[in-house]
Formats: structure tokens, C-alpha cells, sequence
């Protein structure tokens, strides 16, 4: 699978939970999406990713 344009192989077959926990994502600002559909926080701990996903994350980031 690709994490943000990057193959992650050890993800293969992983939560998006998961993922989230290994990369310390904070609680608060995070957007994951798997094949360009973003995931309600509910889904992260029931989907798992297959080795032909993409899987983007964005983190929001105050300022202006």
C-alpha cells in the first residue's frame, strides 16, 4: 500500500487505526483517506488496507 505517495508494505493487511497510532497522528485534526474517499474516525478501527491501496493523511495546521 502507499501512505501519502510512499509504499508502506508493512501496512499491508493493518487497520487504519493502526496506522494511525504507528505514525502518532494527533486525536484532533486528522483526515484519512483510502482510494480518495475519506473515512469517518468510526471506519479507521474496521477498515483494513489491502496492498493496492492509497491512503492519504492531512493534518490540520493553524496559522495565516
Amino acid at each position: 500500500m502507499k501512505l501519502n505517495g510512499v509504499e508502506r508494505p508493512e501496512y499491508d493487511g493493518c487497520t487504519v487505526e493502526h496506522v494511525a497510532t504507528s505514525e502518532s497522528l494527533p486525536v484532533r485534526g486528522v483526515a484519512i483517506a483510502i482510494n480518495s474517499s475519506v473515512l469517518r474516525r468510526r471506519e479507521w478501527s474496521e477498515t483494513v488496507l489491502g496492498e493496492n491501496d492509497a491512503i492519504e493523511i492531512v493534518t490540520a495546521v493553524a496559522g495565516g
